[in-house]
């Protein structure tokens, strides 16, 4: 029997994966069970009304998949006590890190950021606009290359 291949705390191995979690993590996981053969609607309002019930249940599916030790309960407590961590690890188990790409989300997140405090764009809303569409475009197409996003 095998072991995950990214660690319980390795949120950040894939930010992209990491930012999309902490914001809609039920899509992570929905995408994660689709991976695994189930329907990713279902298990995404699964986990958004049961939270470590649904998720434990995918956690077991992935372990089964890739061959990993552990248990039920070991699957319900991880996601009991630290849920946005084992969502990431489950989803970067079945889908792979993609690290430059979410390096190139977290970049552009950054730009974007930056962007706000920059004084020519505080002064013309036009403009700061336009560089948030830019943005939250690069972040859609980056996300879609990563399969985050169909």
């Amino acid at each position: 029997m095998g072991e995950f291949q990214h660690g319980l705390f390795g949120c950040f191995d894939n930010c992209g994966v990491c930012i999309v979690s902490y914001f809609v993590p039920c899509y992570t996981v929905g995408k994660t069970a689709e991976a695994v053969g189930d329907s990713c609607c279902v298990c995404c309002l699964a986990y958004f009304f049961t939270g470590c019930i649904a998720g434990s249940i995918i956690r077991g599916r992935v372990r089964q998949q890739k061959g990993i030790e552990g248990s039920s309960l070991g699957d319900f407590c991880i996601h009991f006590f630290c849920p946005f961590c084992a969502v990431i690890q489950d989803h970067n188990e079945v889908i792979g890190s993609v690290g430059a790409a979410g390096e190139s989300i977290a970049r552009v997140l950054f730009v974007l950021a930056y962007s706000i405090k920059e004084p020519k764009f505080v002064q013309n809303p036009t403009l700061l606009h336009r560089r948030i569409n830019d943005g939250l475009i690069g972040v859609v197409s980056l996300l879609h290359r990563t399969r985050l996003i169909l």
